[in-house]
C-alpha cells in the first residue's frame, strides 16, 4: 500500500507526463536486462551446438 501512495505522490508532485517518462524508462531499462541474458544463454547454446557439430565432423572423417 506505501508502494501506491508514493506513486501517487510522485505524480501529483511532478506530473503525469513525467511520472510515465520514468516509468517508461524503468520499463526499457528492464527489458535491455532481460534480452541481454536471454542472448547470453542462446550465444552459450550456440558454442555448445559449434562445438558438438566439430566433434561430429571429426569422429566421422576418421
Amino acid at each position: 500500500m506505501e508502494n501506491y501512495n508514493l506513486v501517487i505522490q510522485f505524480i501529483t508532485t511532478v506530473g503525469f507526463p513525467i511520472a510515465m517518462c520514468c516509468a517508461l524508462m524503468w520499463y526499457s531499462y528492464n527489458q535491455n536486462e532481460l534480452h541481454k541474458e536471454e542472448t547470453n544463454k542462446l550465444s552459450e547454446a550456440i558454442n555448445e551446438m559449434t562445438l558438438m557439430l566439430q566433434h561430429l565432423t571429426d569422429y566421422l572423417k576418421k
